[in-house]
């Protein structure tokens, strides 16, 4: 298994790699500057509130989703990696 990538390989300030999966065709990967929040309502996904990084090679930027179309969403911190 690859490592995870660290703002720095990113090019980036510290992040969070948010992954949208959208039932039965796409994965999309974005970058948040902000831990994302997840609006639910009755059991489904009605928005994900983030702050996109959309100035970076990495990560899609976010045109339009059908919040009822995401089957699941996961996001893990990438920090700055420290000299050691």
């Amino acid at each position: 298994m690859a490592n995870a990538k660290r703002a720095n390989d990113l090019n980036s300030v510290p992040c969070w790699k948010v992954r949208l999966c959208i039932r039965g065709c796409a994965i999309l990967h974005l970058l948040s500057k902000e831990e994302p929040v997840v609006q639910i309502e009755n059991g489904k996904v009605m928005n994900v509130y983030m702050d996109l990084i959309t100035d970076t090679e990495h990560g899609d930027i976010l045109g339009f989703v059908d919040w009822q179309e995401v089957s699941a969403i996961s996001w893990r911190f990438a920090p700055l990696a420290s000299a050691s």
